[in-house]
Order: C-alpha cells, then structure tokens, then sequence
C-alpha cells in the first residue's frame, strides 16, 4: 500500500495549482514535486479523500485560488 502524507498531497497540489504541466503527465509532475510516480497516481485515484482533510481555511484558500 502506497502511503501520502499531506505535506506530499500539498508538493502535488502545488504543481497543479501553478498550471506549469498537464497533471496527466506523470513525468513532468515527478519532476516538479518530487514525488514518486507510485504516490503521484494515487494521489489523483483517492484525490477527494486528500481534499476531505484539508481544514476550513485552507479549503478556502482553494477556493480563492490562492
């Protein structure tokens, strides 16, 4: 089983939110975040489980896109 703290869910947050790669480009996400490709697909198959934790204010925070 493939195990993914939050600060590595936020490194693959981060890379999404800047809009530098397609997320679906596994390579370039490995690259810009550090993480495996192992923790980087499971990340985006449990990605509402990552989003259910966050608290209220950084859900905001997403929200407003900051």
């Amino acid at each position: 089983m493939v195990k993914v703290t939050m600060g590595e869910f936020m490194r693959y947050e981060d890379v999404r939110r800047s809009g530098m790669t397609n997320m679906f480009h596994v390579t370039n996400v490995m690259n810009l975040s550090g993480l495996s490709k192992e923790k980087i697909k499971y990340i985006m198959s449990n990605y509402q489980k990552f989003t259910d934790k966050l608290s209220p204010a950084e859900k905001m925070e997403r929200q407003l896109g900051g």
